[in-house]
């Protein structure tokens, strides 16, 4: 029987966005406030990546719903390109964050690291 894929090692994904320093214009549109992520499950390591001992990551860009759903992850950039793109956005579909007001964007990074020598593959 066909084993799946194991749970690729990520780190917590953060969003990819810098603070900025410079104080806030008088008549700025306030900027959205990014839910705190609640639930997160891991992706999967594609298996073609993990056979040829590959690393990468990728940049989502992901809108978050009123409910802490994710309604639509694209995307942006990807190392390798390709290869752990569907992994990414099968995991953040699964994502969950806080309540909020309205939709929000946002970006995160995804790292696939390969489980180290001698550790279980979680699944």
């Amino acid at each position: 029987p066909a084993r799946p894929a194991p749970a690729a090692t990520a780190a917590v994904p953060s969003p990819a966005v810098a603070a900025s320093s410079a104080p806030p214009r008088p008549n700025a549109p306030a900027t959205p406030v990014v839910p705190k992520l609640v639930s997160a499950p891991q992706p999967r390591y594609p298996l073609m990546a993990l056979r040829r001992k590959l690393e990468g990551e990728v940049l989502l860009e992901l809108s978050i719903r009123p409910d802490g759903s994710v309604g639509n992850a694209r995307v942006v950039s990807a190392t390798p390109p390709g290869l752990f793109d569907d992994a990414a956005v099968a995991a953040a579909s699964r994502w969950r964050f806080e309540q909020g007001a309205s939709v929000v964007t946002t970006r995160q990074v995804l790292r696939f690291r390969l489980p180290r020598e001698g550790v279980q593959p979680a699944g």
